[in-house]
């Protein structure tokens, strides 16, 4: 992403004016073009997303995008940031409360955008709401023993968009009958019968796991077990 398009894409987000930047005032600005993918992606699906999709329904050419975004890679990230939009309040008590509204906060807004689990991450985050979801979660732990808000974050985060493509992966597949079934319990019988149709539920189940590691970690902590970086350092 670090292209000279990209800075000045990143900087028009962050409210931060390019250096050296002349000229006339354009007509929209990075967050016109946000707002035109995000749209654009709500209608069609991330495969109608193009640069010049975008720019069409701005009512611009193609080479005047790229004033404001130079790929789509960069467009990509940038509605990511869109979708996602400023991180709701914590208002539940307790740092694992606070988690768990995080996380319910978060699948709400994949829910909304479907299309954000179909995108790879294109690295550590640099776009304003990215990061301001990932300190809303490390303010929340702030504080708590053994627990790493920026590591915390990143783990939810993923389980987010794991859980989220679930549905969109479900319904494209074909139904399948009883067959199924009876191989399931033929060959993996610890499978056979496990309903997982909901892929809500199994998000909240798996956030309530991560929660129960670090409770344990907690435990280790005050029973004065080193933590994990102590001990690479120590292998080092």
């Amino acid at each position: 992403m670090h292209t000279e398009g990209a800075d000045r894409g990143l900087r028009s987000l962050w409210g931060v004016e390019s250096p050296g930047a002349r000229g006339p005032k354009r007509r929209w600005s990075v967050l016109d073009v946000q707002a035109a993918a995000v749209d654009l992606a709500d209608e069609h699906g991330i495969s109608g997303v193009t640069l010049a999709s975008v720019a069409k329904r701005l009512d611009m050419t193609t080479t005047a995008m790229y004033r404001y975004i130079d790929s789509k890679d960069v467009l990509e990230r940038f509605m990511t940031d869109g979708a996602l939009g400023d991180p709701p309040p914590l208002r539940r008590r307790g740092w694992e409360g606070k988690c768990r509204e995080w996380c319910g906060n978060m699948y709400a807004r994949y829910e909304a955008h479907p299309w954000l689990a179909d995108l790879r991450p294109a690295g550590m985050p640099l776009t304003p709401n990215a990061l301001a979801w990932i300190d809303a979660l490390v303010a929340a732990v702030d504080g708590v023993p053994g627990v790493d808000g920026m590591r915390l974050a990143l783990v939810l985060e993923a389980l987010v968009r794991s859980y989220a493509a679930i549905p969109s992966g479900t319904n494209d597949a074909a139904p399948v009958g009883n067959w199924l079934a009876a191989l399931l319990e033929e060959r993996f019988p610890w499978l056979e019968g496990r309903d997982f149709s909901d892929p809500a539920r199994e998000f909240h189940h798996a956030v309530d796991l991560v929660l129960l590691g670090l409770t344990a970690a907690q435990d280790r902590c005050a029973d004065g077990a080193v933590d994990r970086d102590s001990e690479s350092s120590s292998v080092e």
